[in-house]
C-alpha cells in the first residue's frame, strides 16, 4: 500500500495496481495499541483514520 500521485493504491510484486482511495493530499501511518493507523486528509480538507490490526508474532 503506497501513496502514489494523489492516490492510495495497493501494489504487488510484479506489474500492475489497485487504486483504493482518489484525491489524497496525505496519508501518515503509525502503529497504535497493537494496529496500523492509517490517517488520510483528502484534497477537500476532509480527514479521515483507519485502524487495522497487527497479528503478534510469538
Amino acid at each position: 500500500m503506497e501513496k502514489y500521485k494523489g492516490m492510495i493504491r495497493f501494489t504487488g510484486s510484479f506489474k500492475g495496481h489497485i487504486p483504493a482511495l482518489n484525491d489524497v493530499q496525505k496519508v501518515r501511518w503509525s502503529k497504535f495499541r497493537g494496529c496500523l493507523r492509517t490517517d488520510v486528509t483528502f484534497n477537500n480538507g476532509q480527514k479521515c483514520s483507519a485502524y487495522s490490526k497487527l497479528p503478534f508474532k510469538d
